[in-house]
């Protein structure tokens, strides 16, 4: 993947609040720039599949795939380091007040 230079003009305010920011994350200015792109464009991209989707345009599918949404990814982020024990054990808890037919 090669790279491009970018430019763009910000308030001081702006400014200041990213070297801030930075400073803080013990990251330079372009390194977070970098993340804070990223993940802006991962949100837009997110909000317009959403948006798509609750509009009735693209299917479900469709939506995750332009919001970049890997299942496996996720359910590793959400469930970091369970014991392979863990579904069994937890299943009563995480199931208690849910009813697999509606009455």
């Amino acid at each position: 993947m090669g790279t491009i230079t970018l430019s763009a003009r910000l308030a001081k305010d702006e400014a200041k609040k990213i070297d801030e920011l930075a400073a803080d994350l013990g990251l330079d200015r372009g390194a977070l720039l970098k993340q804070l792109i990223r993940k802006g464009l991962k949100d837009i991209q997110t909000e317009r599949a959403l948006d798509a989707y609750r509009r009735g345009t693209i299917t479900l599918s469709r939506a995750a795939e332009i919001a970049e949404f890997q299942p496996q990814s996720t359910l590793n982020r959400v469930f970091p380091a369970m014991p392979a024990n863990a579904p069994t054990r937890a299943l009563p808890g995480m199931l208690s007040g849910w009813k697999s037919r509606p009455e």
